[in-house]
């Protein structure tokens, strides 16, 4: 990899997609504006966390958000990723994040794998499978900065979907996420960490901002880990964009020193 300056745009989702979509990427230019070469949106950062939004607000993989996405990369010459959008295809809808390159060509799609069906009696009670069919593939994606892997939210409770991004020789991974509160207080931060450092990467993680006028609310706090598990930096609850620059040297020299990876035993895992 090379050395980048990254950002993370917490957007504040609302009801309206178009304002919402609009105010998403006016985060996206200014963090190009501010030197990011590569840029995160969150997980459905169009639309309300909600089965019935979401189903509302659905489109082809290449509609109206992947012609504004493509548009945004091409005009501020970055890499972006974004976040993730209700796609529907002939066989039902797919929770989709997909990445465009500086020249706003599309370089790379991930379905989200692991669907959220959880039920914490007085806290959260959710079955996103009610809504969208699960990704039956890992996304790796070649870039002039590095090679990055792609999870989309419940995705990193899954410590092999990360490790194949890894040995697949991803050094930055990126986790487009919509955690809850209740979640998010427990695991949001630990995950990240945890992730960056089973598998000596950059992780970065961004959620969108909580709206109190939302049945959902997200929990916020976007997050960039170093290697070694680091916090490099953690937004609050509030709209704002986070930037951090990842240092190949960081990773090289934790890989060198701690060599975890070179270390595995593969014949005792299966």
């Amino acid at each position: 990899m090379k050395e980048c300056r990254v950002a993370l745009c917490q957007n504040r989702i609302t009801n309206d997609k178009e304002e919402t979509v609009r105010d998403a990427l006016t985060q996206v230019r200014s963090a190009a504006s501010a030197g990011a070469q590569l840029v995160v949106l969150p997980e459905m950062f169009v639309c309300p966390y909600t089965n019935q939004s979401m189903r509302a607000n659905r489109e082809p993989l290449w509609g109206p958000t992947a012609e504004a996405l493509s548009d945004c990369a091409d005009r501020n010459d970055i890499y972006l990723i974004g976040g993730s959008f209700p796609e529907e295809t002939q066989e039902g809808l797919y929770n989709t994040c997909m990445v465009f390159d500086p020249s706003g060509n599309h370089i790379g799609t991930h379905r989200k794998a692991h669907l959220f069906n959880v039920d914490i009696p007085g806290k959260i009670s959710y079955k996103e499978s009610d809504t969208f069919l699960a990704g039956n593939s890992v996304c790796a994606v070649d870039t002039d900065l590095g090679k990055i892997g792609i999870g989309i939210c419940y995705d990193i409770r899954f410590p092999e979907y990360f490790r194949k991004l890894a040995l697949a020789g991803c050094e930055i991974l990126v986790v487009p996420s919509s955690f809850g509160r209740a979640t998010g207080e427990a695991h949001w931060i630990l995950s990240l960490r945890m992730r960056a450092i089973d598998n000596q990467c950059y992780m970065l993680g961004v959620s969108p901002a909580p709206n109190p006028d939302l049945p959902y609310q997200a929990y916020g706090h976007s997050a960039i880990t170093d290697p070694w598990g680091t916090v490099m930096g953690e937004l609050d609850t509030m709209p704002g964009i986070l930037t951090g620059t990842l240092d190949p040297e960081r990773l090289r020299s934790i890989r060198e020193e701690f060599p975890l990876l070179k270390s595995r035993r593969p014949e005792l895992y299966v």
